[in-house]
């Protein structure tokens, strides 16, 4: 694999070509020619990289007869080494299944692995924020219509009929006070220094 990953580069789309390639168990330059020859449906190379053209309808089938191409020869190398130590068919598929999913654990390289955990760690910790937010919002809005009840309540005690048979009506110590201390007609604004 140290190979192919020589010739694919380092760039981040040469990261997921070269990550493709793994699954597909291309891991020497020999199997990366024989993939660009099922790809291009030639027997031969191209000679520069810019010539290769792929057929866009039948990429898929020819992804496939390579897979299947490739899986056989493995096969039939693991056969091999296992034909002389023990010729049994259940020993070769465990041997064969434990090759592909050795392949298969190690996708995602230990770099992109770290990436994606902070990543998670990052998303829990934005939806913990969120959530708290959400929170808060829903007190708010409470705090907002306790806040209207309030208000609704005072202007209704302060506009009874009551007060205006008293002959100091509070209502009217209210408002002098308030005007005193600094308050407007609307209780927007007031003096905290009046006492």
């Amino acid at each position: 694999m140290h190979q192919v990953q020589k010739a694919v580069g380092d760039s981040s789309t040469n990261v997921n070509i070269a990550l493709l390639l793994q699954v597909l168990g291309v891991s020497e330059v020999g199997d990366l020619e024989v993939l660009i020859k099922y790809l291009t449906g030639t027997s031969e190379l191209p000679a520069n990289a810019e010539e290769i053209e792929i057929d866009a309808d039948t990429i898929c089938s020819r992804l496939k007869s390579f897979v299947e191409a490739h899986q056989n020869k493995l096969s039939q190398q693991i056969g091999k080494s296992a034909t002389m130590a023990a010729p049994n068919q259940s020993e070769l598929r465990k041997q064969a299944d434990k090759a592909y999913w050795d392949r298969m654990a190690h996708v995602v390289s230990d770099k992109v692995f770290r990436v994606w955990v902070a990543l998670e760690k990052s998303m829990k910790q934005y939806h913990d924020l969120l959530t708290t937010r959400w929170n808060k919002l829903g007190e708010n809005r409470a705090l907002q219509k306790q806040n209207q009840e309030l208000r609704e309540l005072l202007s209704q005690y302060l506009s009874s009929k009551v007060n205006e048979e008293l002959q100091i009506p509070p209502t009217s110590l209210i408002w002098n006070r308030m005007q005193h201390c600094g308050f407007d007609k609307t209780l927007r604004t007031v003096d905290y220094s009046c006492k």
